[in-house]
């Protein structure tokens, strides 16, 4: 039963990926779209991206502060989706808010800053949160190939990620409006809280629940 790693580790490896496809997608459009529908000065639009960036140096850090205080890796994840879906709704409100749209040229800095924080929470806590769910759910112990295989997939999560956001803001700008592609990564992040919660509450149970009578 300690042979080869869990399947279960697909779960935090989804909930990262649905959350980093955002940063290949935001660091491509954000400005793109700035410049095209609000004709923000060509001399601002970067400094939304390093906002971003920014933003994400200090996501890192308090994600590794966390993990050390022992939060759950799962709850970090599910809390920087959750960031970043709602930095994405403040760059790409669409006309649901006239006001809100009107203000973008100026919350975008917001969203953008929450969007950079919000994915480098999940992309730090998603390492611990794959080797807890290979351990606690899979029931198995974590060697130290275990480990090379984890960090491999994580890494390799990671970058593909990032890699097919940058594809679909290219895809959103040929077929469809930026407005519609942000509602998809918001719901895409929001889809990836729901599963690093869901993982939260069923270690939780597996942690909590009697042992099992041996037979």
């Amino acid at each position: 039963t300690n042979q080869g790693l869990s399947g279960k580790v697909i779960f935090p490896l989804l909930a990262q990926a649905m959350t980093l496809i955002l940063e290949g997608f935001s660091t491509s459009i954000t400005t793109p779209y700035l410049l095209d529908e609000f004709q923000v000065p060509l001399s601002k639009g970067s400094s939304y991206v390093f906002v971003f960036y920014m933003a994400s140096f200090l996501g890192c850090s308090v994600s590794g502060v966390m993990l050390q205080r022992r939060v759950a890796s799962s709850k970090i994840v599910a809390a920087g989706s959750i960031s970043a879906a709602i930095g994405v709704l403040l760059i790409f409100p669409g006309q649901v808010s006239q006001c809100l749209y009107n203000l973008v040229p100026q919350t975008a800095y917001l969203g953008m800053f929450l969007q950079g924080y919000g994915c480098q929470l999940v992309a730090v806590a998603s390492l611990p949160a794959v080797e807890e769910v290979h351990v606690v759910l899979g029931g198995r112990r974590c060697t130290r190939a275990h480990k090379s295989a984890v960090s491999t997939l994580w890494l390799c999560s990671w970058m593909l990620s990032v890699y097919a956001g940058h594809m679909v803001a290219l895809m959103v700008i040929k077929y469809m409006t930026c407005t519609l592609g942000g509602w998809i990564m918001a719901v895409s992040c929001t889809g990836a809280a729901a599963v690093s919660i869901a993982q939260d509450v069923a270690i939780h149970r597996s942690k909590t629940a009697p042992p099992r009578p041996e037979v």
